[in-house]
């Protein structure tokens, strides 16, 4: 064999075994690229899963509604019924139903006795149409109390803790004309067949009549006082009664869902959605600010709060169920 062959078979010998190392190198690197790949993946899969089952974007606040059910049916000192528990039966004394973002609670003939006491109380968010057997229907807002005898239709006397609008019926008994007669803490309304709005809450004794005629009186002062249409009624603490002309829908607005403030302070409003909305504040840090608002109390407070906020260029957020404000002015 001569030399240029044997260094020919060297060659090919020496290519075959580098091309054999440098397959399995590959093979080598392959291997190892694909572990690595793996452990990455397995890590980033890892990170996805943590930061999604702890989130740590900003929260929303929750949103608040009015729950038009709350509260409850008080018959002569018994368990106080809650509505969103209420069945409808024949022995019951009130037939209960929704619509149109109330509830229409209406007097029925029941085993009630002229002795028993019937009280409903409207929760904060609730809103009840009350129906009674005269013919008078109630609007409740939110956060008040009706109370009567079970013989409320020989003695026609309500009681009121809260606010309410009457649409009075006329009604007569012996061929005489029977008064409905409305008993506040601080008033004693009497009517015929009209219809007024009532508010008695806290220190606030009011009454604005929209129909008709009513005769007050103090129940503090003893002092009387009789409104036409479009007047309204202030009594202050010692039972003295002022007279205003109103624009009565500013007062009775409510009872159609609608919310309506006009250059009312922060404090005022808040105070006032307090009692529709499951909130709470701290009122020494409310923003000394005024505010004309017109709400619908079937939207989310958290809508409100924000209408609040770009109106006022004001900085307020909502933690659960209170208001914070960053900043006092």
């Amino acid at each position: 064999m001569s030399l240029n062959d044997r260094e020919d078979i060297k060659k090919q010998t020496f290519d075959r075994i580098q091309a054999t190392i440098s397959a399995k190198e590959r093979k080598k690197r392959l291997l190892n690229g694909s572990i690595l790949f793996f452990v990455l993946s397995i890590s980033v899969s890892l990170i996805i899963f943590y930061l999604r089952s702890n989130d740590f974007s900003p929260k929303q606040a929750e949103h608040i509604y009015a729950d038009i059910t709350a509260g409850d049916i008080t018959i002569s000192g018994s368990k106080p019924v809650p509505l969103t528990a209420w069945r409808n039966s024949g022995d019951k004394p009130f037939k209960v139903s929704k619509k149109n973002n109330m509830l229409i609670i209406e007097q029925t003939e029941s085993s009630v006795s002229q002795f028993d006491d019937v009280v409903l109380r409207v929760g904060v968010g609730g809103f009840y149409k009350v129906l009674l057997k005269d013919g008078t229907t109630v609007f409740l807002n939110s956060n008040s109390e009706l109370s009567y005898k079970g013989n409320f239709l020989e003695n026609r006397v309500v009681k009121l803790k809260g606010e309410a609008f009457f649409e009075a019926s006329h009604k007569e008994q012996y061929g005489k004309k029977q008064k409905l007669v409305v008993l506040t803490e601080g008033q004693r309304i009497s009517v015929l067949g009209t219809k007024f709005n009532v508010l008695s809450r806290g220190k606030v004794e009011e009454a604005v009549l929209t129909e008709g005629r009513i005769a007050l009186r103090s129940t503090k002062s003893g002092k009387n006082a009789s409104l036409s249409p479009g007047e309204r009624a202030v009594l202050n603490e010692q039972g003295a009664i002022s007279k205003t002309i109103a624009i009565t829908e500013d007062y009775t607005s409510w009872k159609d869902g609608n919310l309506y403030y006009e250059n009312k302070s922060l404090s005022y409003i808040l105070s006032d959605l307090a009692n529709i909305y499951p909130i709470h504040f701290d009122a020494n840090k409310v923003p000394k600010r005024n505010f004309t608002l017109f709400l619908k109390r079937d939207r989310p407070f958290s809508e409100i709060l924000d209408l609040i906020k770009k109106s006022g260029n004001m900085d307020i957020n909502l933690e659960g169920h209170k208001i914070v404000f960053q900043n006092s002015f």
